[in-house]
């Protein structure tokens, strides 16, 4: 009876100091990812007075972000194969300690050019870290994600709790500058990279892929690169309209405007220790539907309680939208997955995210409108529990895998199993 041929070692153990240079190069960029964003909102009020900034350029200055992460995440992989990919994520990084920098230093031009400086930076950068981490942990890219997407919640929360106390202690100019010493570590870690030669991408794995072809192309022709644009859509739609207008509609439920502030970071900062564990969780499953659709279900659940629920279970409720805040990190953990590639990597995240964020950046105008209109602030919301529920039908071909376990003997290694195939 022949030996069976043992099935070959697709990837090696990933060197301990190899894979916490990794961690620390990408956790330091997600820090400050969010960071720039939220720590303008709590202090815009007084930005107006002591900036000089109109309603205007202020109603600018908040929907820039979403804008510039549409926009400018669809030209992100052509920057990456002109500059390379650590090059690129070097630029990104020096943008935006620019705009971080310059945005409050005179007045309302200022303000709106850094700001924009800023989102490009974010917008370069949020494409461009999946393929950092398939490049340089491609066997523990549930970890690496975790431990970036959990940064980045982190971040955000920091900077939207402490702006404003800032600004009490110091104006309102320190409270945005502060923020620019964050990134100035990050950028000390990646600007070597300008100048550091770049090498070729990595070969794509003998697995089937779910793209036809590597390549930025070839998603805009993949049922798998539209889902994944239209789940990332979603998640990113509930979100922003829950950071924009959730405090507006808890007050009109009657909830202070403190409480209702504290209930919102609360939601932020379960998904935290959310966003770290759930990408490694997924990894390690050949299909993520299941996942996506608990995670979902999570977010439907405290939407719907937040809304129409008695007002003293809103923590029980808000904790439970932080846990279905964990299909963001789901959705970057996919980019990963799904593609054979940094290159593809960068297309599908390219793609999810420019096509994401473009239709995420009607939903808190929507909602607004809406409820301003009817002032009845539960009739958008039912509006934003459709979003969710067509959530959870993009995931069913997002999350599904496209190829076959490999049998016993056969030598096809699976790139779906994620963390599982970089051991087997």
């Amino acid at each position: 009876m022949p030996v069976p041929t043992p099935l070959p070692r697709r990837r090696v153990a990933a060197r301990p100091r190899k894979l916490a240079w990794a961690l620390v190069m990408t956790v330091l960029v997600a820090l400050n990812l969010r960071a720039a964003v939220t720590s303008l909102g709590p202090v815009l009020p007084r930005a107006r007075t002591e900036l000089g900034l109109g309603a205007s350029a202020a109603s600018f200055a908040t929907a820039a972000p979403v804008l510039c992460f549409g926009l400018f995440a669809l030209v992100s992989p052509w920057l990456a194969k002109r500059l390379g990919l650590d090059r690129a994520m070097a630029l990104a990084v020096l943008v935006l300690v620019a705009g971080l920098f310059g945005r409050p230093v005179a007045g309302e031009a200022a303000l709106l050019v850094g700001t924009v400086l800023c989102c490009i930076g974010i917008a370069v950068a949020n494409v461009l870290l999946p393929a950092v981490v398939k490049e340089r942990a491609p066997n523990r890219i549930g970890l690496v994600t975790g431990a970036y997407t959990a940064a980045l919640a982190g971040g955000s929360a920091l900077a939207a709790a402490v702006s404003a106390p800032l600004a009490d202690s110091f104006g309102v100019r320190m409270s945005l500058w502060a923020w620019t010493a964050p990134a100035l570590v990050a950028l000390v870690v990646w600007v070597p990279h300008l100048w550091a030669r770049q090498g070729p991408d990595v070969t794509p794995s003998r697995a089937r892929s779910d793209i036809p072809e590597a390549g930025t192309a070839s998603v805009w022709r993949s049922p798998v690169g539209w889902a994944l644009a239209g789940l990332f859509g979603a998640q990113a739609t509930t979100a922003y309209v829950t950071m924009g207008w959730l405090p507006t509609l808890l007050q009109h439920r009657g909830i202070g405007e403190t409480q209702a502030g504290l209930l919102l970071a609360a939601s932020i900062l379960v998904s935290v220790p959310v966003s770290a564990v759930v990408p490694t969780m997924a990894a390690r499953r050949y299909s993520q539907v299941g996942l996506i659709t608990v995670l979902t279900m999570s977010a439907f659940l405290g939407l719907t309680g937040l809304t129409f629920a008695p007002t003293w279970a809103s923590w029980a409720f808000a904790a439970a939208l932080g846990i279905g805040n964990g299909v963001f990190p789901l959705t970057l953990t996919l980019f990963n997955i799904r593609g054979r590639s940094p290159s593809e990597t960068q297309s599908l995240s390219a793609m999810g995210q420019g096509v994401g964020y473009l239709l995420a950046a009607a939903g808190p105008f929507a909602f607004g409108v809406v409820g301003s209109m009817t002032g009845d602030w539960r009739l958008p919301m039912f509006g934003l529990l459709v979003v969710v529920l067509l959530q959870v039908a993009a995931g069913l071909v997002a999350g599904r895998p496209r190829s076959r376990p490999a049998a016993p003997g056969n030598a096809t290694v699976v790139l779906e199993a994620g963390d599982r195939a970089g051991s087997c």
